[in-house]
């Protein structure tokens, strides 16, 4: 157990106010006596050999250390800005006046109320939440909302172009139906969906995660690039994590149940959702170094 595992939750925030005050003083006194280039070199021998006499690179961060971080993290608030003329000509003009009704008709209108003659409803910009899409019901919709809202500008390539084919859409609405329908999906039955064209896990573990399917009794979650990077980052010291040494986005299905079970366990721990874990992979878990001593 960890030492901020065996503080209660007032001492937990008190210590670490110790520790940023403590970190801040260091650094305050570094400044008045500028470290040498000897002594850098002197530092980084002492950590080199740390680590040959552990056998293993050193680790100062737990994911736990992130507790109080991750139970408010607002996951269902995450949003990003969608411009229509990114997706004109990809989306039938149906579906784009439904999702950006109120930018399209702000567009047409004065606020007296008289029709704009300059308008230009393909500038029309709307920001999507998770919340939103949780909440939408019809299929295609969704699915459509999903692309935007995990890549505003469709992304790199041609894999969004691919998937948003009639007969590559059409079949893959049918199969997410059937699945929505019973609430579960198999890792096979991931792996059969993933042979479709330029679908891959990153998006449909986004298609998986809005529709609430679940694994077997693991809610999906979104795992992408970013998430991968930060499971093999060799930052954290987390039982269980040393599991995603190998994982790549190549075969990142192998790993998608392990990944599940382990961002389910430490949500438990940390009494937040596994929702808030995988956001704080996403925007945090490449981007933290923990403060160890300078000397």
């Amino acid at each position: 157990m960890s030492d901020d595992e065996k503080r209660e939750p007032g001492e937990l925030n008190e210590y670490h106010k110790m520790r940023s005050k403590a970190a801040m003083k260091e650094v305050q006194e570094m400044m008045k006596h500028p470290v040498t280039l000897e002594q850098a070199k002197a530092q980084a021998d002492r950590v080199k050999e740390g680590m040959r006499r552990s056998g293993r690179p050193m680790k100062t961060m737990r994911i736990s250390n992130y507790k109080r971080l991750i139970q408010v993290l607002p996951f269902m608030e995450q949003a990003f800005d969608v411009k229509r003329s990114h997706w004109e000509n990809l989306v039938s003009s149906d579906i784009l006046d439904i999702i950006f009704v109120e930018d399209a008709d702000q567009n047409q209108m004065t606020s007296s109320g008289s029709e704009k003659s300059h308008s230009k409803p393909n500038d029309a910009t709307v920001t999507m939440s998770r919340f939103e899409l949780f909440n939408d019901q019809a299929i295609d919709l969704l699915l459509i909302k999903v692309l935007m809202w995990g890549y505003p500008t469709k992304g790199r390539g041609k894999n969004i172009e691919n998937i948003l084919k009639n007969t590559n859409f059409t079949k893959l609405k049918e199969e997410l139906t059937k699945y929505g329908k019973k609430g579960t999906i198999a890792i096979d039955e991931i792996r059969e969906l993933l042979k479709m064209e330029g679908l891959g896990l990153s998006t449909l573990s986004k298609f998986l995660y809005f529709m609430r399917l679940k694994i077997d009794s693991y809610r999906t979650l979104i795992l992408d690039q970013r998430v991968i990077s930060a499971l093999t980052s060799g930052k954290y010291s987390d039982i269980g994590i040393e599991e995603f040494q190998n994982l790549k986005y190549e075969n990142a299905i192998d790993y998608y149940l392990k990944y599940l079970t382990f961002s389910h366990q430490i949500a438990n721990q940390l009494q937040a959702e596994p929702d808030q874990v995988e956001m704080f992979f996403f925007e945090y878990g490449r981007n933290l170094k923990g403060m160890v001593p300078m000397n």
